[in-house]
């Protein structure tokens, strides 16, 4: 029976059941069912009857509907299909959990971080406790609690931020999982995968990042065969000789109308060239140039010729000198035009590949628009189309926003940032996959997984890249602290692992100057 009030009262059972006799009845007769809008679905393709919508638990995200219990199941009448839905669910336990302690029995990474700011440290500590219950019986990372798997993009922007010094050999496990015919492969996306979607690439700035930390010279071996013929294969298929970019689905936005207008089929997404994917082409190639130089490989002038002209090309085709930041993409059929939309993670992968120069990098920081909980994927956010990468705050992507903000001596930004991060994995206590960027909250968006990989990652890094400054190279590790004068204080990391050393670190006061260095003192 339907309810007296005007809204649905908490945990509602509701049973949807839906006549298929038509769809039956074509699927037997012909072998293929015929929509109104005239497209088909062949026999062979149905794999079941679901139910998606906008109001929880429904979702539009057709891929994950048969992970979330909304198959319609036959009933006594051959042609009746029913599901069973609790709308608007509320469980009070998760909603008011109020507090998190470390789990002693679990083996976790033995650094250490010890701060005037006891929320950072022990936020330091919950995303080391995730760490480790991500790892997986195969020695790989799981991409979040509701995430099974390793994903090329998810556990590349993970060990770049993190993972490459906290866990190299899981990290390597987990990349060795996504070769196949010697070639990486491309996460699911527009078009299935790639060439639509590609970028793939991300895959070579965490192996690099694995190398730079370790020096492990067999490493380095093993995957350069694995990037130069991605690399080949790319170029061949990806590349635009008349504007100099890469084409292809926008780095991890891959929800097409999340990002790209409703218009846009995957051809359209295909021909469109986006600033993110592009950035981590221009950095795959000057890190095959790097690879192929140190192992006498003559392609490394190639490489850079190849990366010297995708960094010429963003900022000839993509640079918006009225908004002093970069657009988000170009697209169109029969002439490609800029999208002026704001993409968080390709501005922030721009400062911090160097494909800007100094004053640049100033102007998009300081110019960028940012909302109250934090920077969204995207900005303006899109009409009607329901939180996700759209109106979405991705923890992962904030991360990056901060380096990049750190490097580009924004304090008044960083400091934005943290409180982004912080803000978030404090209240939620646990490292999520997103939030809605209106409200600031974990609940709303499509899809939202716990303990988050990237997520995590990001928390990490904070302390490692922005607070400590570690920079690493095959020649050693650097140390570049930025720390925002509300940060101030006290800071030490102990029991970092760093090739065969085990380091002890204290970072005093706050700015992005260093006044003195000690070494054992």
């Amino acid at each position: 029976p339907a309810p007296t009030s005007s809204s649905l009262p908490t945990n509602y059972a509701y049973t949807f059941r839906v006549d298929m006799s038509t769809v039956l009845q074509q699927l037997e007769q012909q072998g293929y069912y015929q929509a109104h809008d005239g497209s088909r679905v062949a026999k062979a393709d149905v794999k079941g009857f679901y139910i998606a919508g906008s109001a929880e638990p429904l979702s539009w995200d057709f891929v994950n509907l048969h992970n979330k219990g909304l198959q319609l199941q036959p009933t006594n009448d051959k042609n009746i299909y029913s599901v069973t839905v609790v709308l608007n669910p509320y469980n009070e336990k998760a909603i008011s959990e109020k507090f998190w302690k470390p789990d002693t029995s679990l083996t976790v990474n033995k650094v250490r971080y010890y701060s005037d700011q006891p929320l950072v440290d022990a936020l330091f500590n919950l995303s080391l406790e995730e760490a480790a219950k991500a790892v997986e019986p195969d020695s790989t990372f799981r991409t979040g609690a509701k995430w099974a798997g390793v994903w090329t993009r998810d556990i590349s922007y993970s060990i770049l931020l993190a993972f490459a010094y906290h866990h190299p050999e899981i990290a390597k496990v987990s990349l060795r999982k996504k070769v196949k015919r010697g070639r990486i492969v491309q996460d699911t996306g527009s078009g299935g995968a790639w060439p639509v979607s590609s970028d793939r690439t991300t895959w070579i700035l965490a192996a690099w990042e694995i190398y730079q930390v370790t020096g492990d010279e067999a490493w380095l071996k093993e995957v350069f065969p694995i990037i130069a013929a991605t690399l080949a294969d790319d170029e061949q298929t990806l590349y635009n000789p008349a504007t100099g970019l890469y084409r292809g689905e926008s780095s991890f936005l891959d929800w097409r109308e999340q990002t790209y207008p409703k218009w846009m089929n995957n051809a359209d997404i295909y021909v469109s060239e986006n600033l993110g994917t592009n950035a981590v082409h221009f950095q795959a190639h000057i890190i095959a140039q790097s690879m192929a130089q140190h192992l006498g490989d003559k392609r490394a002038a190639v490489y850079a010729q190849r990366a010297e002209q995708i960094k010429k090309a963003i900022n000839r085709q993509l640079w918006l000198a009225k908004q002093q930041y970069y657009a988000q993409y170009t697209y169109g059929r029969h002439q490609l035009m800029v999208s002026p939309r704001f993409e968080a993670l390709g501005e922030a992968l721009s400062i911090l590949f160097n494909i800007t120069d100094p004053a640049k990098a100033k102007a998009i920081i300081a110019n960028a628009p940012l909302t109250t909980f934090g920077t969204t994927c995207i900005y303006p956010q899109i009409p009607n189309i329901p939180p996700y990468h759209n109106n979405g705050i991705w923890p992962f992507v904030q991360a990056y926003w901060n380096l990049a903000a750190a490097k580009a001596g924004n304090e008044k930004v960083l400091v934005h940032g943290l409180a982004a991060i912080y803000r978030a994995a404090g209240l939620f206590l646990t490292n999520y996959e997103n939030m809605v960027a209106a409200t600031g909250d974990f609940l709303g968006t499509e899809i939202n997984s716990d303990r988050m990989l990237w997520s995590m990652a990001g928390n990490l890094a904070m302390v490692h890249r922005v607070f400590m400054g570690m920079q690493f190279s095959p020649q050693g590790i650097s140390f570049n602290p930025v720390v925002p004068k509300v940060f101030g204080g006290n800071k030490t990391l102990t029991h970092f692992q760093y090739r065969n050393a085990t380091l002890n670190i204290t970072v005093k006061g706050y700015g992005n100057k260093i006044a003195s260095v000690l070494i054992d003192g």
